[in-house]
């Protein structure tokens, strides 16, 4: 079991503040919402920071680490995800602000020598169409072939990138219909970066970062950071997504919770310069997707009060959202991959609006006998030949097959146990205290029964 504390608050104002000061949560209140996803292995710990008209507070919870206690707080690094796509978005404001490109500019004038652009002629993809999911692109590129599932971008180049677009038909009339695309955010930036002629780390730095202040903000290439909390999956320690290459304008920036409520609050409390003009732009509607809109990067809700956006990595789970005639901001970071952490986010802000939404019910993990867990471990296979893989880590029962990731697996309520994720129960032929001769792996309505082939984990 990870080891778990619970942290102070710690208290800190931004300047100037606002005229007036709201009431915020308290601890116990907001650790109501994020414990369920600590008792239920779903993340090893995290930090909530909230602001509300000129008050500002973080409480960490939980432990950085799963085996021992190291409690996180506003300087703890994180990746962010998806977040990473709001500001590739403020990138693309901040490049319009500059007289470099507008939203209208097609894509085909950005895109290297030689490469004929997605679309058609009648119908090209245009800068809008990237930041707002509407370009008719993919989510993924197809060309994309992970060698590492723990790293599964750091080999995608931009030369390969660019080779999936070239003369590629889009799946949909460029802004006719939303479609979350990892590959049109990534090649925004890429763009961006061209037209610039700065690489996209030092474009992020140096337009955006350093001049709000983001000082522990980075697109990281590589895992350099001492305050980085270790990335986990279902309470196994994973690898972070150190490196996303030519797709990380979608999702390798880190950062901290300090540094992420300061970009929160500038949304309604702008820096003076001129990159307060580039935060209201790149706030501004740019497409409507049914009751939700889209800006740059920013999903708009709630009849246009809400501005958000969340992020699930290998190892991290992420949420951010401001609602800026309250002059609120909350901004939930861990080192769990879990998309609960999206809800909770919005728990949160229905809680900083006067709601009382009620707590997520998960049940919690339970521990596995570790001498009924070491009969378990083992390869296993099928006559087809498919291998399936059992391992245990922290008291819990993980599995993976086929080239795929690793997969808990808890104790259901028979004698099987039941994967966190995908629908797929595991019955293992159990002979304690020697090793299980047999599994049966049970989707889909079917039984697929695997011998052993290996004993030793």
């Amino acid at each position: 079991m990870p080891m778990m504390t619970l942290a102070l608050a710690t208290i800190l104002a931004f300047t100037p503040p606002a005229p007036e000061t709201s009431a915020l949560p308290d601890r116990l209140t907001v650790e109501n919402y994020v414990r369920p996803l600590i008792d239920a292995d779903l993340i090893p710990g995290g930090v909530v920071a909230l602001h509300a008209r000129g008050a500002t507070v973080f409480f960490g919870f939980g432990s950085t680490h799963l085996d021992r206690a190291s409690t996180p707080d506003e300087h703890t690094v994180y990746e962010i995800g998806s977040i990473s796509k709001v500001l590739t978005g403020v990138l693309l404001a901040e490049a319009v602000r500059r007289g470099e490109v507008t939203f209208d500019t097609p894509v085909a004038d950005l895109l290297p020598a030689g490469i004929a652009p997605p679309g058609t002629d009648d119908d090209p993809i245009l800068l809008r169409h990237l930041v707002t999911h509407t370009s008719g692109l993919p989510r993924m590129p197809g060309n994309l072939i992970p060698v590492d599932l723990e790293a599964p971008y750091s080999d995608y180049t931009a030369d390969r990138l660019f080779a999936f677009l070239d003369g590629r038909f889009t799946a949909s009339a460029p802004g006719n219909r939303y479609e979350y695309s990892n590959l049109g955010s990534g090649l925004l930036g890429q763009l961006l970066a061209r037209k610039a002629e700065l690489p996209y780390e030092q474009l992020l730095h140096e337009r955006l970062c350093a001049p709000l202040g983001l000082q522990d903000t980075r697109c990281c290439t590589e895992d350099s950071s001492t305050r980085l909390a270790p990335p986990t999956a279902h309470g196994r320690i994973t690898r972070p997504w150190a490196n996303m290459a030519a797709l990380s304008p979608a999702g390798a920036v880190r950062s901290t919770p300090a540094d992420m409520l300061r970009f929160a609050v500038c949304q309604f409390n702008p820096p003076g310069s001129p990159l307060a003009e580039t935060l209201a732009v790149a706030r501004e509607p740019l497409h409507q997707n049914g009751a939700m809109q889209i800006a740059c990067g920013w999903h708009i809700a709630r009849d246009g009060s809400l501005w958000w956006h969340n992020g699930q990595t290998g190892g991290y789970a992420s949420y951010l959202g401001v609602v800026p005639e309250e002059h609120v901001a909350v901004v939930v970071l861990t080192n769990g991959s879990a998309g609960e952490v999206t809800t909770v986010g919005m728990q949160l802000v229905d809680l900083m609006l006067g709601k009382a939404p009620e707590p997520l019910t998960l049940e919690p993990a339970r521990p596995i006998d570790p001498q009924r867990l070491a009969a378990l471990e083992g390869r296993y296979q099928a006559p087809g030949g498919f291998v399936l893989e059992v391992r245990a880590f922290n008291d819990r029962l993980f599995a993976r097959g086929g080239g795929q990731p690793w997969f808990r697996y808890d104790p259901a309520d028979n004698d099987r146990f039941r994967a966190r994720g995908p629908a797929v129960e595991l019955q293992f032929n159990e002979t304690e205290p020697t090793p299980a001769p047999a599994v049966t792996i049970h989707q889909g309505g079917r039984a697929t029964t695997l011998g052993r082939i290996d004993e030793t984990p």
